[in-house]
C-alpha cells in the first residue's frame, strides 16, 4: 500500500478510466431503452457510481500490487461488456435487474464518499445493508450481472459472467485482506457480521 503523492494520481486515472467506460456503455444501450426499459436501471445504477467516485475522499492508503489493479478493473470491466442481440430478453431478467439495482443502489449511497475500484483505505461502513452482510454493493452487483445478459438476451454477456462472477469473489477477497492490515476495528465488524455477500451462504 502507499499514500500520497501516488494515491492521487491513482485516484485520477481511475476516475476517468470509469467514466470512459461508462459512456460506452450509454453508447450502446441508450438506443434500444424504448424497448429494453430495464437498460435504464442498469445506466443509472453504474452513473450513481461515477458521481459517488467524482466526489469521494482520496483513499488514505491504495494498493500499490499490480494484480489488485487488474482485478479491481476487470471486476468493473466485464460487467459493462454485454451488448444487445436480436432476441427479446428473459421476462424474469427484469425483476432481477430492479431487485439487483434496489441492493446496489442502496448500498452504494451508504458507502457514497467511501467507494471505490481499486482495493484502498477509505474507512468502512456498518450500517445499513453492511450490517448484513460485508459486501452488499457487490450482492446487489451479482444479480445484475446475471441479469443484464438475460434481459440482453445477450450470449457475449454470458460467456462473460463466469469471469465476472470469478473476478468478484477475488475482488471481495483481495479488499478484506487489505481492510484487515490497514483499518483498525475491521477484524471486529467481521466476527459480528459473518457473510461477505449471501446470507447463510458466503
Amino acid at each position: 500500500m502507499t499514500t500520497h503523492p501516488y494515491a492521487q494520481l491513482a485516484d485520477r486515472a481511475e476516475r476517468l478510466a470509469l467514466v470512459a467506460l461508462l459512456g460506452f456503455l450509454a453508447y450502446r444501450l441508450v438506443p434500444h431503452v424504448a424497448d429494453k426499459p430495464a437498460n435504464l436501471a442498469y445506466l443509472v445504477s453504474e452513473t450513481i457510481v461515477i458521481i459517488m467516485i467524482a466526489c469521494r475522499r482520496s483513499a488514505h492508503a491504495i494498493s500499490h500490487r499490480s494484480a489488485d489493479w487488474v482485478i479491481g478493473f476487470a471486476g468493473t470491466f466485464l460487467p459493462l461488456m454485454v451488448v444487445r442481440s436480436s432476441g427479446a430478453g428473459a421476462a424474469y431478467a427484469s425483476v432481477m435487474l430492479l431487485l439487483g439495482f434496489a441492493i446496489a443502489v442502496s448500498a452504494q449511497l451508504s458507502l457514497f464518499r467511501s467507494f471505490g475500484v481499486v482495493a484502498a483505505n477509505r474507512g468502512v461502513r456498518t450500517g445499513g445493508l453492511y450490517g448484513l452482510v460485508r459486501h452488499p454493493m457487490y450482492a446487489g452487483a451479482l444479480i445484475m450481472i446475471v441479469g443484464m445478459p438475460l434481459a440482453l438476451d445477450s450470449y457475449w454477456g454470458l460467456v462473460t459472467l463466469v469471469p465476472a462472477v470469478a473476478v468478484l469473489a477475488l475482488r471481495i477477497d483481495d479488499e478484506e485482506k487489505m481492510l484487515r492490515e490497514e483499518l483498525a476495528g475491521y477484524d471486529e465488524y467481521a466476527q459480528k457480521v459473518h457473510y461477505r455477500l449471501v446470507p447463510g451462504v458466503w
